[in-house]
């Protein structure tokens, strides 16, 4: 058995017909080993907890292939076990190193729970490989990290699915829960939200039917001096609205999409140019009703 990429304290190895103990553990002579979705022989023979992890000889075995009853389901994948385990026990300390021989789906999130850079996601992670090993419904993780599996590249694979994570996924599961706890202002169809990360105002279209516009405001870099970077996105009930057509100070963009971030930012304030953009709507209004 041989090594052929590293990860942090995640490993991959070759792929081939037999994975034993003593392999494994001749290449990893001081460190206990976590394996990830390979079948390692004789793990059937090993202690299953209640979250599905196999203690068997010394090794942690995160792994649905293992041929017992437990694993014979349509909902249970690796990672649906390392989200189980990790949610309850936390992720393996620096002792462990972390085994994987392929690059898909549920190689890469179950390994990567484990480890600790991802934190135990059933709404997205449980779906992605019940998706990638089970149903082939289309999810956004599953679909992209299967595009790359024949790569195997775990390096590539990886740091795709956190840019994709950093940039949209958590930025959605956020905007969610900020929604859901009001932290968005309703005003005359415009809503606003004031935060610290720049976000696409885009991602929250969907989970806001009755807006019609979006502000999301958030600080410029520093270079730019306490400006504002203020994204104006057109909403669903934003019906004859034409956003660059209003004139909003220090913004470019599209009919549905404007931002000042295109001048550098703005000095208003966000609060007062909420204001602005009502009442530019309302003015853009009077001007159609004449």
């Amino acid at each position: 058995m041989k090594i052929e990429q590293q990860y942090g304290n995640i490993y991959l190895v070759e792929k081939k017909p037999e994975n034993t103990v003593a392999e494994l553990k001749a290449i990893f002579p001081s460190k206990r080993i976590c394996v990830c979705d390979f079948y390692v022989s004789g793990s059937e023979d090993g202690e299953i907890d209640e979250n599905g992890v196999t203690s068997y000889s010394d090794l942690l075995v995160v792994d649905h292939h293992i041929p017992a009853p437990c694993y014979v389901s349509w909902k249970i994948t690796s990672t649906v076990i390392a989200n189980k385990f990790v949610s309850i026990n936390g992720s393996l300390t620096d002792e462990y190193v972390i085994v994987v021989n392929h690059t898909d789906t549920d190689s890469i999130l179950s390994s990567l729970i484990m480890s600790g850079i991802l934190k135990p996601e059933t709404e997205y992670y449980d779906q992605a490989a019940i998706a990638a090993d089970h149903t082939g419904k289309e999810n956004i993780i599953s679909d992209l990290l299967q595009s790359f599996e024949g790569d195997r590249n775990l390096k590539a694979s990886i740091e795709m699915l956190l840019k994709i994570q950093e940039n949209r996924l958590w930025v959605r599961k956020e905007m969610k829960i900020r929604i859901a706890n009001n932290e968005f202002e309703m005003n005359d169809g415009i809503a606003f939200i004031k935060i610290n990360q720049k976000i696409d105002a885009c991602l929250v279209v969907d989970v806001l039917p009755d807006a019609k516009v979006i502000v999301v405001a958030s600080p410029m870099p520093k270079k730019s001096k306490g400006k504002w970077r203020i994204r104006v996105r057109l909403g669903k009930s934003g019906n004859g609205i034409q956003l660059n057509k209003l004139n909003l100070p220090d913004t470019g963009g599209r009919w549905n999409a404007v931002s000042t971030s295109r001048n550098d930012g703005t000095d208003i304030e966000p609060e007062e140019y909420v204001k602005t953009v009502r009442n530019r709507i309302e003015q853009s209004n009077s001007i159609h009703d004449t």
